[in-house]
C-alpha cells in the first residue's frame, strides 16, 4: 500500500466521529487520573458568569519565566462555589479568588466533549495555601531589601517642616481618595494636593503604582500619601510586591502609606 492508497475510501482504516474519538479520550482520562486531587497554580483571566459560575485559568510560569507557561482551564459551578466562599469565609476572608493570586484547589480532571477540552472541574479550596505562600514571598522580599540597606532608605529622608504638599497615589474616585481629602480639608490646614491615580488592586496594580511615584518625584511636592482602604489580604498583595517597595525605597520623596483598615 502507497501513500496514495490512503486517498481511496475502501483503503482507509475505521474512521472516528469527533465525538467517538472526544467520548474514548474521556474514558482514558477517567480510568487513569483519580477521581479527586489538588493542583496548585496561579489563577489568570477569571471570568464570572451571570448563572453564577467562575471559570479561570491556573497557570505555572516556569522557574526563568521565559518559557511559555503551562496552563490548565478551570471550572466552578454555583453549587461549588457557595462552598468554596463559605470555606473562604470560615478562613478569616483573607483570601479572595482573584487574577495574579497564587492557589491550591481541589477537583477533578474531565474532558469537556463538545470542545476536546481538559478542564479541573473545583469543588474546594486552601486558603491557608495562599496566605502561606504570600507570607514567605514577602519574607523573602525583605530579606532581599535588608541585604540592600532598602528598608530604612526612604525613612531616612528629611521630611519637610510642614509639608503641606502633598502627592496622593490612589484611585480615584474610591472612599481611600474621598477618605483621605476629606481629612485634610478637615484638618484647617491649607494642603495642596496633587492627585494621580493607580490601580490599587489587581493585575495592574504593580505597574500603575509605581508609575505613579515616579510620576510625583518628578513634581514639586513635599510628601508622597500611597492609600487604598480595607480588602482581603490578597486584595492588598500588590503592595508587598517588590516593583512598589523598590520605588518606594529609592523615591528621593518621602513616601508614607495608608494601606488597608490594619
Amino acid at each position: 500500500m502507497t501513500l496514495f492508497d490512503l486517498d481511496e475510501p475502501s483503503a482507509t482504516p475505521d474512521t472516528w466521529t469527533v465525538p467517538q474519538l472526544n467520548e474514548h479520550l474521556a474514558a482514558a482520562i477517567r480510568d487513569s487520573v483519580p477521581n479527586l486531587l489538588w493542583v496548585e497554580g496561579e489563577i489568570t483571566n477569571l471570568k464570572r458568569s451571570n448563572a453564577g459560575h467562575v471559570y479561570f485559568t491556573l497557570v505555572e510560569a516556569g522557574a526563568d519565566h521565559r518559557e511559555t507557561p503551562c496552563t490548565l482551564s478551570v471550572s466552578l459551578f454555583q453549587a461549588s462555589r457557595e462552598k468554596v466562599n463559605l470555606r473562604l469565609r470560615r478562613a478569616g476572608g483573607g483570601v479572595r479568588m482573584e487574577d495574579g493570586v497564587r492557589v491550591r484547589i481541589r477537583g477533578s480532571i474531565e474532558l469537556y466533549v463538545k470542545r476536546g477540552q481538559i478542564q479541573l472541574k473545583m469543588i474546594a479550596i486552601d486558603p491557608e495555601f495562599t496566605l502561606g505562600d504570600l507570607a514567605v514571598r514577602r519574607e523573602a522580599l525583605l530579606r532581599r531589601l535588608a541585604d540592600e540597606d532598602l528598608l530604612e532608605a526612604n525613612r531616612r529622608h528629611r521630611l519637610h517642616p510642614l509639608p503641606l504638599r502633598v502627592g496622593l497615589v490612589t484611585s480615584l474616585g474610591s472612599a481611600a481618595h474621598a477618605d483621605f481629602l476629606h481629612e485634610l480639608d478637615s484638618s484647617g490646614f491649607g494642603f495642596e494636593v496633587t492627585c494621580v491615580d493607580a490601580r490599587v488592586q489587581g493585575v495592574d496594580s504593580e505597574s500603575t503604582v509605581v508609575a505613579a511615584i515616579r510620576t510625583l518625584t518628578r513634581l514639586d511636592v513635599d510628601l508622597i500619601a500611597l492609600v487604598r482602604g480595607g480588602g482581603a489580604r490578597t486584595d492588598l498583595a500588590a503592595f508587598d510586591s517588590e516593583s512598589i517597595a523598590r520605588a518606594v525605597a529609592t523615591s528621593p520623596i518621602p513616601v508614607w502609606s495608608g494601606i488597608g483598615h490594619e
